[in-house]
Order: structure tokens, then C-alpha cells, then sequence
């Protein structure tokens, strides 16, 4: 019999314009957030993405105001996760290795999201202390991945998004002593893969000669728009109905990528997610109950259909 009362974890991306109330309305416990600061800002502008692949506004700016963030982190019993997740020069490894220290020393900040072996050799060294996570940026598209960021001291792996439901299952059987970040419903559509991705959003200038901050103003996410790839690509990244069987696993978090240039709204994708951990409660249900009740649920939430060619859960239809 499922469990009545049991509920996803979920993380979510905060912003500095974010409310604590919302995250207490949706019971998220766990936010990841962006840094930058004067020096990176003079020699590495965030608007070109190149510190932690979100532009202006969507990281906090100075140890003051990140600093007014973690306190009221603390307040709220919020833990904090700091990105650092694209790959660095030399020269901003230094930068880097400085910011790390300087944010995790307030007890909100449990960890931090990289990507750089670099910087990873460098924290081994360091014996830093705080949970490391290894973002989607280091493709972990297998066991293979996950047994070599384990062996420099990861235990926590956000799964690159293309995998299929049976890929993630098998690496969750193979490795249950760690922790896993799912993303779940990606909003934007992108077809590319993070780990292959330059980490350079560029965005287009405004005719006001301002930087156009919507993600649909990347050279990456025009490109798709004008071949009119953008409808196809909203079924791509759904992993819905690998919900089933994830129920009752205390080391999987879903991961809302929404800490975005503009705001990290999140209310429709919660919504859908307490409506699938209703389907629960019903006694015994089975996949193919719970796989069309979920459509019926994406349906309504998102406003478009399964695509079944494209579907990451397709294989466990077979």
C-alpha cells in the first residue's frame, strides 16, 4: 500500500527579488542560489554568464546582500546551495576558491554546485567541508560518472537532464548511498546538453542598447524559436510519470530549474507535483492508471500534450 501523507522533496532556485513566504506556502526546505561581487563583475560581467550561468538579477551581488539572504535563510530553516557550476580560467579559480569560503561560512549555506574538476581537485586539497554537489554541467550520464566524482568526496549528483527513466533508475539502484537532483518539467526548452554547452548565454541588445534579459533572447533559445523547434521541445525534458517509481526514496530531490534572468516563479510546477502525490493515496494504483492520470494532469497544468517520441519515460512504457 503507498503511503498516504509522502511528498517529494523538492529544491528550488531563489532570486534575490524571491519571496520566504512562497517557499513556506510550497513546504521547499531547499533553495540554490548565484554570487557574484565587484571584482568578478569588473573583469567577468555577469551579463555573459560566465561565473554561474544566470545573468543580472538572478544572483545575489556582494557579501552584504548575500550575507541578509543566509540570515534570513537561517530564520526560515532554509538550506542554501551556491553555484559555482561552469568551468574557470586560472585566474578565476582564485576568485572562485575565495567566494567558497566566503559564502559557506554561514550556517544556511550546506553546500555548493560545481562542475570544474579543477576546482574539485583544489576543495580535496583544501579538506573543504561542506556538502558538494556535482552539477548537470559534468554530464553524469552514467554509474561510470557518479563512481568518479565519488571518488573526490561528492555525494550528491544532479543527473544530466536527457536521461531516460530506466537510465536514472538504474544508476539510483547502483549507487543508493548517494543523493540525486532530478530536474523536473524544464521550462525552457532547450535541446542542448549543459555539460556541452559554452556557458555563454549571450543575450541580444534592445533597441533601448539595454541587454534583453528573457532566456528567449539567447542565441541558443533563438536559434530553436526560428526554426520553430519550441512546441516539439516542450514535451522533451517531461520525467512525470518516473514519479511512480521514485515514491518513498528519501535520497531524491526534484530539482525546479527556475532560478532564471527574470523571476523563479514556480507555483504551476508544485501544483502538478501535489496533484501526481494525490494519485498516491488511491490503493494499489498501477503504472498504467497512474501513467494516464498524469497526462490528463500535465495536460491541464502545462497546456500541451504528452509527446510520446520524445518522452524521457517512454521506456518504461515498453
Amino acid at each position: 500500500m503507498i503511503n498516504n501523507n509522502f511528498k517529494f522533496n523538492i529544491l528550488s532556485g531563489f532570486v534575490p527579488n524571491d519571496s520566504f513566504s512562497n517557499l513556506k506556502k510550497y513546504n521547499i526546505k531547499e533553495v540554490y542560489v548565484g554570487y557574484f561581487d565587484d571584482h568578478s563583475e569588473k573583469k567577468w560581467p555577469v551579463a555573459f554568464n560566465v561565473i554561474n550561468r544566470r545573468g543580472e538579477g538572478a544572483s545575489f551581488y556582494n557579501i552584504k546582500s548575500f550575507q541578509n539572504f543566509a540570515k534570513t535563510a537561517k530564520e526560515n530553516k532554509i538550506d542554501v546551495y551556491v553555484a559555482f557550476n561552469v568551468f574557470y580560467s586560472k585566474e578565476q579559480l582564485d576568485w572562485v576558491i575565495k567566494s567558497i569560503i566566503r559564502v559557506s561560512k554561514y550556517s544556511a549555506v550546506k553546500g555548493i554546485i560545481i562542475s570544474d574538476i579543477g576546482l574539485l581537485l583544489k576543495l580535496q586539497k583544501l579538506k573543504y567541508k561542506k556538502k558538494i554537489i556535482i552539477s548537470t554541467l559534468s554530464t553524469i550520464f552514467n554509474k561510470y560518472s557518479i563512481a568518479f566524482f565519488a571518488n573526490f568526496g561528492a555525494k550528491r549528483f544532479v543527473l544530466d537532464r536527457q536521461l531516460t527513466a530506466k537510465e536514472i533508475l538504474n544508476i539510483i539502484k547502483t549507487f543508493p548511498q548517494y543523493q540525486y537532483e532530478l530536474f523536473f518539467l524544464m521550462g525552457d526548452g532547450c535541446l542542448f546538453i549543459d555539460g556541452y554547452c559554452s556557458s555563454m548565454h549571450i543575450q541580444e541588445i534592445k533597441t533601448d542598447k539595454k541587454y534583453n534579459t528573457t532566456i528567449n533572447e539567447t542565441l541558443c533559445m533563438k536559434l530553436i524559436n526560428e526554426q520553430k523547434l519550441s512546441d516539439k521541445l516542450k514535451s522533451y525534458k517531461c520525467n512525470v510519470c518516473l514519479l511512480y517509481y521514485l515514491k518513498g526514496l528519501k535520497n531524491i530531490t526534484l530539482k525546479i530549474p527556475n532560478r532564471t534572468i527574470t523571476n523563479s516563479t514556480y507555483d504551476n510546477i508544485v501544483n502538478l507535483i501535489e496533484e501526481i502525490e494525490n494519485l498516491f493515496t488511491i490503493k494499489n494504483i498501477s503504472f498504467k492508471k497512474f501513467n494516464i492520470a498524469c497526462k490528463k494532469i500535465f495536460k491541464k497544468n502545462k497546456g500541451f500534450s504528452c509527446n510520446p517520441k520524445v518522452c524521457l519515460c517512454r521506456d518504461l512504457l515498453v
